[in-house]
């Protein structure tokens, strides 16, 4: 039985990791999908998720102050709206009211982070469990036994994340957006530098994508970050943009797997469609 977790931001990804690696110590017939982790690297992205979301028979969606408004959770949950039954989809929130709830989350029953809250969750993930489902009398012992284990790593990832934010400041939006910058402009300028005819007669040889496990991901994890942030100048977007595209450009005579090229292809043209929609809103 699978349960996809749905997350977005560092204190969001926490909470849900915990809420995996628990689940299947209570109940062992569950198989926890957690995105992140989960989609081999170079798979086709929007493609991987609705597969298991298609597989998914209850979905968490682990919401915090700091993501309420991500676009990536709301993407998931537009996604997990047209593919799980509502009854099935639960946001699990944290220092949230279910009043906070807007846009697609706001059509699912919230369940806040405490004991009762959280057996009724179980007793539900359970009841859609068929023939490995427990029954009431041995779901409720099992619960009793594994709650402590699930509330004490909450707690201990609540009060972390306090005292590290009453000691560090969160990076400026500029911060990350220069990030970007400098990483996409690099691979634009590695790009650039093969370009130059070669005088051998001879074929060249096309050299593996030097950046698709590095730098790549890099851009891919700063982009979403900052695109939870939601404040942008357009012309700093526009040269994300123009240096995302030179990328695209290059991916089919650069990268020589061919899952990777269609992975990072799939990719990098949702980002560089991503990038335009801000820049017509902002314009």
């Amino acid at each position: 039985m699978r349960v996809f977790i749905s997350w977005s931001g560092d204190l969001s990804r926490s909470l849900a990791e915990a809420i995996r690696n628990w689940l299947p110590s209570a109940l062992q017939y569950v198989k926890p999908y957690f995105s992140p982790a989960d989609i081999e690297k170079g798979s086709k992205w929007a493609s991987e998720i609705f597969k298991e979301l298609s597989a998914s028979t209850t979905c968490i969606i682990v919401l915090t102050r700091e993501n309420l408004s991500s676009n990536w959770i709301m993407f998931e949950a537009g996604a997990i709206s047209c593919t799980i039954d509502r009854a099935r989809v639960c946001p699990l929130i944290f220092d949230l009211e279910a009043t906070d709830l807007q846009g697609p989350l706001a059509q699912f029953q919230a369940t806040k982070f405490i004991k009762e809250d959280i057996r009724q969750l179980f007793f539900n993930i359970n009841a859609a469990a068929g023939e490995n489902k427990l029954t009431d009398a041995v779901a409720n012992g099992v619960f009793e036994k594994w709650w402590p284990d699930l509330e004490g790593q909450i707690s201990q990832i609540l009060e972390s994340h306090k005292a590290t934010n009453a000691k560090q400041d969160i990076r400026s939006e500029r911060d990350l957006i220069e990030e970007l910058l400098l990483l996409t402009r690099k691979i634009s300028s590695e790009v650039e530098s093969t370009k130059a005819p070669q005088p051998e007669k001879k074929p060249a040889f096309v050299a593996p994508f030097r950046y698709e496990g590095s730098v790549y991901q890099r851009i891919m994890a700063l982009t979403r970050e900052c695109f939870d942030r939601g404040s942008y100048d357009v012309e700093e977007l526009q040269a994300l943009k123009a240096s995302t595209e030179a990328v695209l450009a290059a991916v089919p005579k650069r990268v020589t797997s061919l899952v990777t090229k269609e992975g990072l292809t799939m990719d990098l043209t949702a980002l560089s469609a991503e990038i335009e929609k801000f820049i017509n809103e902002e314009g």
